[in-house]
């Protein structure tokens, strides 16, 4: 899951998705580890579910976690150069519409006096 987090960096609806997953398996993961606790002779040769939840914490929460905070990270870096974008652009638009004032001023003023002195 971290790899397609990483790799997967520039693709918002997958980033939503590996976001939406991670938190989720995270939200879940105490019910998990009761339910791993009740179970787990079906599939473990020891008991690793403890009532505090160490294990689950340990081995799932901590690393989807990891995985929260890249795809948070890739986040705020797509927000910035969205910011950047916008700005860029929104100053651009100004210089033009300073230039067209500018203009309209001076053809303003200069068609003035042209018809003054006719």
């Amino acid at each position: 899951m971290m790899l397609t987090a990483i790799f997967t960096r520039k693709k918002t609806p997958v980033q939503v998705a590996v976001f939406m997953i991670a938190a989720s398996i995270t939200f879940v993961s105490e019910r998990l580890n009761k339910l791993g606790a009740e179970h787990w002779k079906r599939f473990a040769t020891q008991n690793y579910f403890d009532p505090s939840g160490v294990f689950m914490s340990a081995v799932v929460s901590g690393p989807l976690l990891l995985v929260l905070f890249i795809v948070l990270v890739n986040y705020l870096r797509n927000c910035v150069a969205l910011l950047v974008e916008a700005k860029k652009k929104e100053l651009i638009w100004r210089a033009k519409q300073r230039a067209k004032e500018a203009k309209k001023e001076a053809s303003g003023k200069g068609g003035a006096t042209d018809k003054k002195e006719d």
